[in-house]
């Protein structure tokens, strides 16, 4: 079976929302089968504040934070540096999973090894608009 990562690229997240994900993620019913690293881009004090809390909450998860920014390229590179996962799923700070999310992706990744690449649907909570700038359902 292929291994996965759960990868958040993060700069200066907003606490309430990056701790909604983290939630999400460490509530799904099959975590312990994948790895969740979380890679900071130099986030101000007190998002690194808020970073070290995170990681004493969610032990299970990695956490590295860099001292210096290195812009947002970079930081995704250092995270895939991270991960020796066949399969790495990136998520916004602000994204969250729904309920069986990663059972799902874990039996889809099983279903069909001979798969490259799986997507899967998003719903935008934070957002005001959709790719096209049209407002969108929040319901």
């Amino acid at each position: 079976m292929s291994s996965l990562t759960l990868a958040i690229p993060t700069f200066n997240a907003h606490p309430a929302h990056l701790r909604e994900a983290l939630d999400s993620i460490a509530s799904q019913s099959r975590v312990g089968e994948v790895e969740v690293i979380v890679v900071d881009n130099a986030s101000n004090v007190d998002g690194a504040q808020f970073l070290a809390e995170c990681s004493l909450h969610f032990p299970q998860f990695t956490f590295i934070r860099h001292e210096s920014n290195l812009g947002y390229d970079r930081n995704v590179m250092r995270l895939l540096e991270q991960t020796m996962s066949d399969f790495v799923w990136f998520f916004g700070d602000d994204d969250i999973l729904f309920d069986g999310a990663v059972d799902a992706m874990l039996s889809s990744l099983a279903a069909h090894p001979e798969a490259k690449t799986f997507l899967s649907r998003a719903v935008f909570f934070h957002e005001t608009a959709d790719l096209t700038g049209r407002a969108h359902r929040t319901d």
